[in-house]
């Protein structure tokens, strides 16, 4: 949902790191019994499905957002194949305390257990990795295939539908008392958030480096209300991500940032210095130590009010009056909608906000100009600003602005 879009105009005269865990595919492996409980306290034994002819262990995460894409489909499944099938959810997270394991199961309806893996003794001994993993146990409870869900949704791509099921494949073939075409898909997600052993000595600590690099690099959009799935704003949040933090930044997926660093210097460039890349590697390769406290950098402030521009607005309008409802799954095409402002003058924009509904999930929006007669966007020329995640208002340098003519639209 779109919930506004803000103007301000006045008139002017001018792989880096070995995871514990893991290892060779587990295929063929048997699972041994295990007790964990649940978010509600309750517990659940692998033995409790001993009727059961295949059981599904899902391992899981409440932020990472593939695991939540797939938090719906795991339940349909489960539904799907009722009681011969057992779903079971296990979330060894050391950032995911039981209430939110609760909020989840809540939120995306799964009624299947999730059990809290203290400890991470239950994912070791399994070998997995990710959230989301899964592993597909027979009636002797060997693993017969282990890895992703489907391939609809993976890191920076979302599908209309899967065309490949491989849990349902999978589950199916030893239903039918045949062996799985896969035993193995690589799984795509999160890193499981592990118990670390932090190096005592270490150099290079959360409080004295890392949490500056990231309340530079990161907090902007990695905190409460903003479109990151996960806040990083102090060390309990932090450590459980520390090997995923490393991973995206190795791969330049994080912080994002598109253009080339060959010949051109942008002022609001996002990137890490190689330096900062350094001394995130270090850290994590050191057990993601915490430091001492009293070096933390004083927190940093947002905005509160309505604007994040540096005067009240002259001028706003809704993009569109009613909410614009996103489906739970799949993808979602670009949605267009036209402003009429309704000036009886030319303007010159100075500074624009555009404040999206729900930060959570608008992961861009970008506004042109059309000038009164046109039928078509004027691409570049037409730009007038946009909203990217950590970034809501675009003000002019002093002397500038940009015309928007009169009778002209808002697209």
């Amino acid at each position: 949902m779109l919930r506004r879009f803000c103007m301000a105009i006045v008139l002017t005269l001018s792989p880096l790191f070995s995871t514990i865990g893991q290892q060779a595919p587990a295929t063929g492996q048997r699972v041994g019994d295990f007790v964990l409980n649940d978010f509600r306290g309750n517990a659940v034994a692998l033995h409790d499905y001993q009727e059961a002819k295949v059981v599904v262990l899902a391992v899981l995460g409440t932020e990472c957002p593939l695991a939540k894409l797939y938090g719906p489909r795991l339940q349909e499944l489960d539904d799907r194949f009722g009681s011969e099938v057992a779903f079971i959810g296990i979330n060894a997270n050391t950032q995911d305390s039981v209430t939110e394991i609760a909020a989840y199961a809540r939120r995306h309806k799964i009624a299947f257990p999730i059990l809290k893996d203290l400890g991470n003794k239950i994912v070791d001994e399994l070998g997995a990795v990710r959230t989301p993993e899964i592993f597909v146990l027979d009636f002797k409870r060997r693993i017969r295939y282990q890895g992703r869900i489907d391939d609809q949704y993976s890191v920076g791509v979302i599908r209309g539908f899967a065309k490949r099921e491989f849990l349902a494949d999978a589950v199916n073939a030893l239903l039918a008392g045949r062996n799985p075409r896969r035993s193995y898909m690589e799984p795509v997600g999160c890193h499981i958030g592990r118990v670390r052993i932090p190096i005592a000595d270490s150099k290079v600590t959360y409080s004295n480096q890392v949490s500056r690099i990231l309340q530079k690099r990161c907090v902007s959009c990695h905190r409460d209300g903003e479109i990151a799935p996960f806040a990083l704003i102090d060390y309990d949040d932090v450590v459980g991500w520390a090997e995923m933090i490393a991973e995206v930044v190795a791969d330049q997926r994080m912080p994002p940032w598109h253009a080339t660093q060959n010949h051109l210097k942008f002022m609001n460039d996002r990137t890490m210095s190689g330096e900062e890349k350094k001394l995130i590697y270090g850290w994590v390769a050191n057990g993601a130590p915490e430091g001492d406290r009293s070096m933390l950098p004083p927190p940093l402030s947002f905005p509160v009010a309505d604007w994040d521009l540096p005067k009240k607005p002259d001028a706003a309008f809704n993009i569109q009056n009613t909410p614009f409802k996103v489906k739970s799954q799949g993808e979602v095409k670009y949605q267009w909608f036209t402003v009429n402002p309704g000036f009886t003058e030319d303007k010159w924009i100075r500074a624009v906000e555009i404040i999206p509904g729900n930060p959570a999930v608008v992961h861009h929006v970008l506004a042109f100009i059309q000038l009164p007669g046109e039928t078509q966007l004027r691409g570049s020329r037409g730009y007038l600003a946009g909203f990217v995640p950590g970034l809501r208002a675009d003000s002019f340098p002093d002397g500038m602005a940009k015309r928007l003519p009169v009778g002209a639209k808002l697209v």
